[in-house]
């Protein structure tokens, strides 16, 4: 016999692969609250994540017979673009909102009426 003493046996686990499970893929549909601010009435909708946002701002400003031209709609209070789709703007959760806010003109230079008349 050789001098050499066995040591412990280590516990011999099989060997995983340790290849990454692929993504989870997102739904093909996303459902989206749209929040009128002036009178905070809610609509839910779900479309395709390859859907364009005109669809949706048609189908709403349809339902509440309001023009679309007089009305901006916006996501984490940027405006959106009516050609995007919730895949170019990244929306991942199912409940996010679009906030529906009245164009507002203006925001110029105030004039002061007195000075207005005085100059003719």
């Amino acid at each position: 016999m050789s001098g050499v003493v066995p040591g412990p046996q280590e516990d011999k686990k099989p060997v995983i692969d340790q290849k990454q499970t692929p993504k989870a893929e997102k739904p093909s549909h996303i459902n989206i609250t749209v929040k009128k601010n002036d009178d905070n009435t809610e609509v839910a909708f779900r479309i395709r994540r390859s859907s364009q946002f005109s669809k949706l701002i048609s189908a709403y400003c349809e339902m509440k017979k309001i023009d679309n031209k007089t009305y901006r709609f916006l996501y984490d209070g940027k405006r959106l673009d009516p050609k995007q789709t919730p895949d170019d703007i990244e929306m991942e959760a199912d409940g996010d909102q679009i906030d529906v806010m009245l164009e507002q003109d203006g925001g110029g230079k105030a004039l002061n009426v007195a000075q207005v008349c005085w100059d003719y």
